[in-house]
């Protein structure tokens, strides 16, 4: 594809089907991410111990939510494929050189920060922001604000 020049269309049907494609890609990782979610939740609670849920369907919202984050987290090798397919095309040959080698090291980088900020951070920060609080405060952190404290910190990072 990139000998030849496409028309503003056939651009159009590649950025398309590129886009079918990863979206069949997110949906069928949550899919299988929703599976284990059970497993999921009790392991990135371990720094909180329990959670509770206020509302009837915040549990069911949560772990949707949770198990889309973990789809793209997953199927991002796939989707920045795609999009390095689509993108490489309309590049010179050192041009791709230089993506491919930033695109590489920019998403082990996302990767690392994404697992030090879970895995680090957040039960380092959790502990310090329990601790802050009076002994007479009982501590009870919902799920949905546990997830997004989690889902936030760990993009920051």
């Amino acid at each position: 594809m990139a000998d030849k020049r496409l028309t503003f269309v056939q651009h159009l049907e590649e950025l398309r089907t590129r886009l079918i494609k990863s979206i069949l890609f997110i949906a069928i990782c949550a899919v299988l991410a929703y599976s284990y979610i059970e497993d999921v939740l009790s392991f990135l609670a371990k720094p909180v111990g329990k959670l509770i849920f206020i509302s009837p369907q915040e549990a069911f919202v949560v772990n949707l939510k949770v198990a889309l984050w973990l789809g793209l987290f997953f199927s991002s090798p796939f989707v920045i494929y795609q999009v390095w397919q689509f993108i490489s095309a309309g590049l010179k040959e050192g041009e791709r050189k230089y993506a491919a080698i930033f695109g590489c090291f920019s998403f082990i980088l996302f990767v690392a920060g994404c697992l030090f900020g879970c895995f680090v951070i957040v039960p380092i920060g959790i502990k310090f922001l329990m601790g802050s609080a009076p002994g007479f405060i009982t501590p009870m952190i919902t799920l949905d604000n546990y997830v997004s404290f989690l889902g936030t910190l760990s993009l920051v990072f």
